[in-house]
């Protein structure tokens, strides 16, 4: 593991084990002792790939560990990250790839997120992973990100929904409409501070829907249509 990928698994050790039997709900607290998953990532990254939050898997594999490498051939094998190689084929060989998730913790179901908002612990340990994921994603500094969870473009701060977006700002980016493919945004600056230049200020965001075998043929069709548009804005 490279020093930079070992940097962040020791940060991200530090922020679960404070948080270990911190919260009211002990199903939450089940959660975090099942320590983080992350995806290690290379210093720099042209394009980016994310999504929420690891599943909770309870078979032994690869994403048993406390890491794992979107390029592996495990991973290459896995039905969930060999859909993104599948639909980047065209330019994961020409282009430097990186994923990761914005939150660490290991569960399946989207409302158990929602049991962290639910309490004021839960939401600043979600708020502590962000910061931590921010840096990741500015230290990559990818001209290219997708966002392929419509739940967490709320964490993006795009048109957060109600009760996210008391809690905002999250990423505390802010966005332009740059053409007239849908989802797709330019980074303008940042909610956070207006004294800070935005490092990724100018580069893009597409805003997509999870891909699975519920997707609609439609929505996927969407996905694999604007791909090549988008990839012409970058290679200008």
């Amino acid at each position: 593991m490279t020093e930079n990928n070992l940097q962040f698994q020791t940060e991200l050790n530090q922020l679960f084990e404070k948080y270990q039997d911190a919260f009211e709900l002990p199903y939450l607290n089940e959660i975090v002792a099942r320590k983080p998953l992350f995806s290690e990532t290379p210093m720099t990254a042209e394009v980016l790939i994310t999504s929420i939050n690891p599943s909770y898997r309870k078979r032994q594999d690869h994403l048993s560990a406390a890491s794992y490498d979107f390029y592996s051939k495990a991973a290459l094998k896995d039905a969930y990250f060999k859909k993104y190689h599948n639909l980047f084929k065209a330019y994961i060989e020409h282009y430097n790839f990186a994923y990761l998730d914005l939150f660490y913790q290991r569960h399946t179901e989207q409302k158990d997120l929602k049991l962290f908002l639910s309490e004021d612990q839960g939401v600043q340990f979600l708020k502590d992973q962000i910061t931590l994921s921010r840096k990741r994603i500015q230290q990559l500094s990818p001209k290219l990100i997708f966002v392929f969870n419509r739940y967490a473009a709320n964490f993006w701060d795009l048109k957060p929904e109600k009760g996210i977006y008391t809690q905002a700002p999250w990423l505390g980016f802010t966005y332009e409409t740059i053409s007239e493919l849908d989802g797709l945004y330019r980074i303008t600056g940042s909610l956070l501070s207006n004294k800070i230049p935005e490092p990724l200020k100018g580069n893009l965001v597409y805003f997509s829907t999870f891909l699975s075998y519920r997707t609609s043929k439609k929505a996927l069709q969407k996905v694999y249509d604007d791909i090549p548009e988008i990839m012409k804005i970058i290679e200008k």
